[in-house]
């Protein structure tokens, strides 16, 4: 097994999903915390479905449709009243996942979504947890086109689980643009950057991620500000098989798991953005005190 040791929490701003950065003896004091000691992460109710169709990036599904959207927000907001106000509020915005079906991103009018939104959805059958995302974007775009190369410096949607609930083990799951995907175990003993490893070596078995775009994507970012252009949003679906967490087994109504869901979008200027947002500026998705809530549901 090959596992890299990242001795570093906290990220820069550019790579806020990356899995190594330096960081000071008295930055890791000042973030280690106690498990409690943080304000009570969002819960997601993900509902069983019947689900069909293939796995091939578009949301005009049964499943998506029925399936509670929810907005991405800018992930350095720090958790609070104001940041859980500002959640309810959005549930009520038109959402990425129209129930007519039609999968077009539709633009809320809520600045506090950054300049290209964000949302996602999940749900789950006998087998898979199901994950979808819809970015707007203008200029979607990455340089990679194998597993496992560092996807989070350039645009990319993220998902981490912990199936057992016990933060200081998770799994992470990206999907680039180009539909490549970055998945990994990570180890987190003191729940920050300065303990954490992450297992390249392990890839999901039997994992099915696929993306849709609504234009071209690209193999490089803008030049110098100038846009690309020629898209205006893509859509990622992941499945994710019970069978690769075989220390949590399959769900029933009523379980719950830790989980997280990100995006990065390399704008000008670039935005970060998470379901659970963790406070942290500049941006690190590497917080898992700051995971919220999986709640499979019927």
């Amino acid at each position: 097994m090959t596992t890299k040791n990242t001795s570093g929490a906290a990220e820069s701003e550019a790579n806020p999903g990356a899995i190594s950065a330096p960081v000071s003896g008295e930055q890791h004091r000042q973030r280690a915390r106690p498990m409690n000691s943080v304000p009570h992460p969002p819960v997601y109710p993900c509902k069983r479905t019947e689900a069909g169709g293939p796995v091939d990036g578009t949301l005009d599904k049964p499943h998506w449709r029925e399936a509670r959207p929810e907005w991405l927000l800018p992930a350095t907001a720090a958790p609070g009243p104001g940041l859980d106000a500002l959640r309810q509020r959005l549930l009520g915005v038109s959402c990425a996942f129209e129930r007519t079906g039609d999968p077009r991103f539709l633009q809320p009018a809520e600045r506090a979504l950054g300049i290209q939104p964000t949302a996602f959805a999940a749900c789950w059958t006998a087998t898979h947890l199901l994950v979808a995302f819809q970015c707007a974007d203008r200029d979607a775009w990455s340089p990679y086109g194998r597993r496992d190369e560092p996807l989070y410096e350039a645009e990319v949607v993220e998902v981490f689980l912990s199936p057992t609930r016990d933060v200081r083990r998770y799994y992470e799951f990206e999907v680039s643009p180009r539909g490549v995907v970055f998945d990994a175990r990570v180890h987190s003993p003191e729940r920050d950057r300065a303990s954490m490893q992450v297992d390249l070596s392990w890839n999901c078995p039997g994992l099915a991620a696929t993306v849709h775009a609504d234009g071209a994507v690209h193999s490089r970012p803008p030049d110098q500000g100038v846009r690309l252009g020629t898209t205006r949003w893509w859509s990622a679906e992941l499945a994710i098989p019970f069978t690769a967490f075989p220390e949590a087994g399959t769900p029933r109504p009523g379980t719950e798991w830790r989980a997280n869901f990100y995006r990065i979008d390399r704008a000008d200027p670039p935005e970060f953005s998470a379901w659970s947002p963790t406070g942290r500026s500049p941006a690190d998705f590497h917080v898992p005190d700051r995971f919220g809530t999986l709640r499979f549901v019927e």
